[in-house]
């Protein structure tokens, strides 16, 4: 998990130990288009949770300053096998630290500037 990114603690204070890669399935995910500095921006927000951990967590995650976006959502959900939020700030890329994708079958992928987690929830059991 990538220490740098905002918020990343709040998972660690809620869940414990919890790697992007574990978030598998995503129940959210919308994009607004905003302006910045007079300029035009995307901004990505994305609800994702566990699958088979007990409990599972649901974390909600903002991007803002989004390129390059691609997504391949098949249905109403999208379970992703290889999340992850890279740092990618040493390829001093204008503009862009972070590559958010799914590194498995690229059902997700994009650049932006910054990353936060925003809320981290344990989620009840509905298994009997």
């Amino acid at each position: 998990m990538t220490d740098a990114m905002r918020g990343v603690r709040l998972i660690q204070e809620v869940a414990g130990e919890l790697f992007l890669h574990e978030l598998r399935v995503i129940r959210e995910f919308s994009v607004r288009r905003h302006l910045s500095c007079g300029s035009p921006a995307l901004a990505v927000t994305m609800v994702m949770e566990t699958e088979g951990r007990s409990p599972d967590v649901r974390v909600k995650m903002a991007f803002s300053h989004v390129s390059s976006l691609r997504v391949e959502i098949p249905g109403s959900e999208a379970r992703i096998i290889g999340f992850d939020v890279c740092d990618i700030s040493d390829r001093q890329w204008e503009g862009i630290r972070w590559e958010v994708l799914d590194y498995e079958d690229e059902i997700v992928r994009f650049y932006c500037r910054d990353a936060q987690v925003e809320e981290v929830e344990l989620l009840r059991s509905t298994r009997s």
